[in-house]
């Protein structure tokens, strides 16, 4: 490969293409580019300043491997920036200090190998950034610092794409899909820094996850609409995880799981949000709190505190589900607040499954369309304290201690029961009810 100095500039290229160096300026140009060596070793281009300018397309790694280190200058590609362009291929791009680069579109992985890490600068695309764009290909970008804007995101087109943001400000002014096609991956983790998305977050057909173990999440103004498969708040042991869900905003998942293996608090103050599994303190380090105040909230299995310790606080808005469990292992420990205007529907209620459960009611009103369980197998502790202006209807049977222990105390609210009511129902079971106040 050649090597051309100009300034503080180093470009090294391979192939048939020709570079220009202006006289005047100093400056670079080219029609097309190429950062590859399909041998044993590999080929980088090192830019420290100046500025280089393609017409058509850029490819670092062809067929082989090739990498580009831009710390300071300009560098613009009209048309596609390719990393990893052929199956095998490895491309790889590092941006730093005062370094900015720009293109009209990006393929990072397009059939092979590609990764882009940004520890500073400014990157520019002008209209779609890809992660993985075919099956055979694997693109992961790393911002660790500095500004990344673009138009329109993939993460897994066709193939697998990872994207990693630990700061710096990251702003896609349309819309960012996970997971497009049948068989892709598309996985964003937001451990820290601004992740901005002026229109929605979509999922297609693939797998997709959303992991914030930190940082700031706006989508839409707070009026957009996610999906995902996965979305995940407190993802790693040790780290902590929060959104805010507000205004017409939506957010619809296969699971979330609030506080995984580290601390996750959720605040909705309006909009829909719904999932197939909804998890709040997943595993025995997970510790997850969600305060509903406004909006909607529908899931088919709820679990507060399944293997961690979990919270829900609920003032306002509607919790449909059709089964909720609070304290559902052993080691699990969930909590529900009711209160204020919330309405609570759920077609089963597990308060201390196997671990300990506690429901605390003094306003809403809580449904339940079939039966509700406190203490139900021989580890379960489940409590329930109704007072206040607190409405419970329970359509079906109510079991205080069905194997565990359960407690009720009333001191207000209405407490109705249409079908048969137990205290103790087996011999390794507790049951107790005290009525202070209100009407049972």
């Amino acid at each position: 490969a050649d090597i051309v100095q100009v300034g503080s500039a180093y470009y090294a290229f391979t192939g048939s293409h020709t570079l220009t160096i202006d006289s005047t300026t100093g400056n670079a140009y080219a029609q097309y580019l190429s950062v590859d060596n399909s041998g044993i070793h590999s080929i980088t281009m090192n830019q420290t300043g100046g500025a280089l300018s393609t017409s058509a397309h850029e490819y670092i790694g062809s067929s082989g491997t090739g990498s580009y280190t831009q710390s300071g200058g300009l560098h613009d590609v009209a048309g596609i920036l390719y990393l990893g362009y052929n199956a095998g291929s490895n491309g790889s791009y590092t941006l730093s200090g005062s370094g900015s680069v720009s293109a009209g579109n990006e393929r990072i992985g397009y059939n092979g190998t590609g990764s882009f890490i940004q520890s500073g600068g400014t990157h520019s695309v002008t209209t779609s950034l890809e992660l993985g764009a075919f099956s055979t290909a694997n693109g992961s970008y790393d911002l660790i610092n500095g500004n990344l804007t673009t138009y329109q995101e993939r993460i897994g087109n066709y193939g697998v794409g990872n994207f990693t943001q630990s700061g710096g400000t990251h702003d896609v002014t349309y819309n960012l899909y996970l997971g497009t096609k049948s068989g892709s991956s598309g996985t964003y983790n937001l451990d820290g820094g601004t992740l901005s998305v002026v229109g929605n977050i979509f999922t297609g057909d693939g797998s997709s996850a959303i992991n914030i173990d930190g940082g700031t999440l706006s989508v839409g103004g707070g009026n957009g609409s996610i999906e995902a498969e996965f979305f995940r708040l407190g993802y790693d042991t040790g780290t902590s995880g929060s959104h805010t869900l507000s205004g017409t905003g939506s957010l619809t998942t296969f699971a979330q799981h609030i506080g995984e293996y580290g601390t996750g608090t959720f605040t909705q103050s309006g909009g829909s949000n719904s999932a197939t599994w909804f998890y709040v303190g997943l595993f025995p380090t997970g510790v997850g709190s969600y305060d509903l105040t406004n909006g909607g909230l529908a899931t088919t299995y709820q679990f507060i505190g399944q293997l961690g310790s979990g919270s829900f606080t609920q003032s306002g808005g509607s919790n449909t589900t059709q089964d909720l469990t609070l304290g559902d292992s052993t080691d699990g420990d969930g909590s529900y607040d009711l209160s204020g205007t919330g309405s609570l529907i759920a077609d089963y209620v597990y308060i201390g499954d196997y671990g300990t459960g506690s429901f605390t009611q003094s306003g809403g009103t809580h449904d339940v369309a079939n039966n509700l369980y406190l203490g139900y197998n021989t580890t379960g502790d489940g409590s329930y304290n109704l007072g206040g202006t607190g409405s419970l209807t329970v359509t079906g049977a109510e079991f205080i201690g069905v194997d565990g222990a359960g407690s009720f105390t009333q001191n207000g609210g209405t407490h109705d029961v249409a079908n048969s009511f137990h205290l103790g129902l087996n011999s390794t079971s507790s049951g107790s009810y005290e009525l202070i106040n209100g009407c049972l």
